[in-house]
């Protein structure tokens, strides 16, 4: 059966898009639509594949590979598995649902070896997706750690049949089967549902912070779940590979910032506009913190955001 990948008209449109060189934009359309690509945003493809395939020198699509990891931050890529992610698809290509997308869903996720992947796209997806459910037995597994880092917003396709690329299941499938009967029967085996985060760990600690600066712009706020804000802080640092001390920054500098402080009341809603609020923070920055709602403080945590692109917030 015939594969198409479609790209939305607002894909142009996108800020990080729009940042690209010619070479950039097309690199990104071949990440979206080449063949390998599946219904899940993750998928195996080698260097030497890819460099094949665009007729680039290994050393021009290293050039890539660091420039949409670190720079755009754009996809997530295992070297020890061959494997890569596109952190948006989700949103953008898994808010629908239908028994043949069902189908190829449960069909390829068996087969990616680095569930860490599987959970990056799987943020993205929306909560009332019909097909959201189906990732939640493969997250906060961890079974291989990311030799490379990687954050992304990407616009993508929709699949109307499903990739054949034969999977090496490796024994996943009994283990996941076991997970969907737990999810059936109303247990939970996310290892991130049953920790319990102590009032000393680190993630716990940012939760505090958080609530703290909170309260300082507002006494009356109603106490949170700290053992949810404090895992939402651990996606921040373990999955989007966010340095703690920059997230302690962030965390003072959006509660001091005019109209943050009353838009990110929770860890949640700060890790969705993290990039965006990176932005504001170099841009302060470069004013010399002068802008709306700005302190000292901040143009110097900004300081430490900019301090050479490549550092930029984690």
């Amino acid at each position: 059966m015939a594969k198409f990948r479609q790209v939305y008209t607002e894909f142009w449109e996108d800020i990080t898009v729009e940042g690209m060189t010619p070479e950039d934009k097309l690199f990104y359309l071949y990440l979206l639509t080449n063949s390998h690509t599946t219904q899940i945003g993750v998928y195996q493809i080698t260097k030497k594949r890819m460099a094949f395939e665009l007729g680039y020198s290994p050393e021009s699509l290293d050039g890539l590979f660091e420039r949409f990891i670190n720079h755009h931050e754009v996809m997530k890529y295992n070297d020890k598995t061959s494997e890569i992610a596109i952190k948006n698809w989700g949103k953008y290509n898994l808010n629908r649902g239908g028994k043949p997308v069902e189908d190829c869903i449960k069909r390829e996720l068996p087969g990616v070896k680095d569930s860490t992947l599987i959970e990056y796209v799987a943020e993205q997806i929306p909560d009332d997706s019909k097909v959201k459910h189906l990732f939640e037995p493969y997250t906060d597994k961890h079974d291989e750690p990311l030799d490379d880092k990687g954050h992304d917003s990407s616009y993508d396709s929709w699949d109307e049949s499903c990739n054949d690329t034969p999977h090496d299941e490796g024994g996943r499938t009994n283990k996941n089967k076991k997970n969907n009967k737990n999810k059936k029967e109303g247990r939970d085996s996310s290892p991130s549902q049953s920790k319990k985060y102590d009032a000393s760990s680190l993630y716990y600690q940012m939760a505090e912070r958080l609530f703290e600066k909170i309260l300082e712009n507002n006494p009356d706020h109603k106490e949170p779940n700290l053992q949810k804000w404090s895992d939402d802080f651990r996606k921040i640092v373990e999955i989007d590979n966010r340095k703690s001390d920059v997230v302690f920054k962030m965390i003072d500098w959006v509660q001091k910032n005019d109209f943050w402080h009353t838009n990110i009341l929770s860890p949640d809603k700060l890790r969705k506009q993290w990039d965006r609020l990176k932005l504001e923070v170099v841009r302060e920055s470069n004013k010399g913190g002068q802008g709306n709602g700005t302190h000292q403080e901040s143009a110097e945590a900004g300081k430490d955001f900019s301090s050479g692109r490549k550092h930029l917030l984690g």
